[in-house]
């Protein structure tokens, strides 16, 4: 139950420390004067995985999108 949930969850979720590290590594430099580049790596990923991450939540969650997926799974 909520498999697909805690997995896309987990993915999120890895997804962040890659974007961090890469913000990090890659983008650092491009930081604003009043950060350093892990604190604007955190902030500025966690803004948008998070919106995102609650979106696609609620969307999955929907009972239509569920049937569906429910249907696809059993097809495969």
């Amino acid at each position: 139950k909520n498999g697909l949930t805690k997995g896309y969850l987990f993915g999120v979720f890895c997804r962040y420390i890659c974007a961090v590290v890469s913000g990090i590594v890659f983008f650092g430099a491009y930081a604003p004067s009043n950060f350093n580049a892990v604190t604007w790596s955190l902030w500025y990923n966690l803004t948008y995985l998070a919106v995102e991450a609650a979106i696609t939540v609620a969307v999955i969650s929907l009972p239509p999108v569920k049937k569906a997926l429910e249907g696809l799974k059993s097809q495969i």
